[in-house]
């Protein structure tokens, strides 16, 4: 609401600055995309899901509907992964 009809208003740009301080960490965020845009983009395929790879697919598989049971469908994965 201050930014539609007070833009200016003092109150805003404080809450503003305390969000990116604060909340997003603003300066150490700036530090990290200036370390990462120094750095060389390596691309591989895994052969298996990386830790948050693995994440993802978890919750990709429990939004399936299925009569099996996750645990089992995850172990059911290890165990294909394993064999390769």
């Amino acid at each position: 609401m201050l930014r539609e009809y007070e833009p200016e208003s003092l109150l805003l740009e404080q809450a503003t600055r305390q969000v990116l301080q604060g909340e997003l960490e603003g300066e150490r965020l700036m530090q990290t995309l200036e370390r990462i845009r120094g750095q060389q983009l390596v691309v591989t395929e895994p052969k298996r899901p990386t830790p948050p790879g693995f994440a993802l697919l978890i919750n990709r598989l429990s939004a399936r509907l299925s009569n099996e049971d996750l645990l089992l469908r995850v172990m059911r994965l290890k165990a294909q992964w394993m064999k390769r």
